[in-house]
């Protein structure tokens, strides 16, 4: 640049204008102008050069390309050609009404060069667009597979509704219970929990059972009562003792199981 501004400002023709091109890098050549007006001696020519040139850390760090104007003289840098190479130069701009630089400067970045390319442009729209079709994706499977689950659960409601039909089948009478359990006695009680008390029974077949008489205060209602009973007769396992059925009568909330003499988990870790 300053030799562009040396070269500008002692040009006698009266063009007052010069270019230069340098290799930046293996990869790079940098352009660069420098321009009078042709109505300034060339010491003020080369003042009003000085200081544009001095105003490109300011205005244009970091900028691949970037223009200086004063009134009476601009000085451009770019990393691509931006003049007739076979003329040297544009041509001049028109004489302004003032012959001296004035105190402040206009100073522009070179258009596509220090500001957005479309490039970037384009790969900023392209990744947005992305961004919406993975979330209109991720709401379409998420809105079908809610949709799904809730059938699932409407299914699983129904056919509870089916499992409370067949589990009428495995409710006892209150009489038969009283009987099993000697009405209950204290002799035949074989647990207590927190939701109730454990009896020991001997059903008509013979057949010993736990009897476990749910709490009156525990607020559950015949509905839910047997609802719960529904899900709990689909649960077969070899470790969980099999419900043989319940009996529903007034207050009375009861279990029967099959009884197993080896006590309990609880009873078999705490004593």
């Amino acid at each position: 640049m300053d030799d562009i501004a040396n070269r500008t400002s002692s040009d006698d023709s009266g063009k007052k204008f010069a270019t230069a091109q340098v290799n930046y890098s293996p990869l790079q050549t940098l352009y660069g102008l420098a321009q009078c007006t042709p109505d300034i001696s060339n010491s003020d020519c080369n003042t009003c050069l000085r200081a544009c040139i001095s105003a490109f850390p300011s205005c244009c760090a970091a900028k691949q390309g970037a223009i200086v104007r004063f009134p009476s003289c601009n000085v451009r840098y770019e990393i691509y050609p931006f003049y007739n190479a076979s003329f040297g130069a544009v041509p001049p701009p028109p004489t302004p009404v003032l012959r001296s630089p004035p105190p402040s400067t206009t100073t522009t970045s070179s258009p596509g060069k220090g500001g957005v390319s479309l490039q970037v442009i384009a790969a900023i729209v392209a990744s947005i667009g992305v961004v919406i079709m993975v979330f209109i994706a991720g709401f379409c499977f998420i809105t079908k597979r809610a949709k799904k689950k809730h059938n699932s659960v409407e299914e699983d409601l129904d056919n509870v509704g089916d499992d409370i039909l067949k589990v009428d089948s495995l409710q006892f009478d209150l009489g038969t219970i009283e009987a099993a359990t000697k009405n209950f006695s204290n002799d035949n009680k074989i647990g207590e929990g927190g939701f109730g008390l454990v009896y020991k029974g001997l059903l008509p077949d013979g057949q010993e059972v736990a009897v476990k008489r749910l709490s009156r205060t525990s607020g559950q209602g015949a509905q839910e009562f047997q609802n719960e009973m529904a899900l709990v007769a689909k649960l077969q396992h070899r470790n969980l003792v099999r419900l043989l059925g319940f009996c529903l009568g007034g207050e009375e909330k009861i279990l029967i199981y099959e009884f197993v003499p080896n006590k309990s988990l609880d009873y078999l870790l705490f004593g």
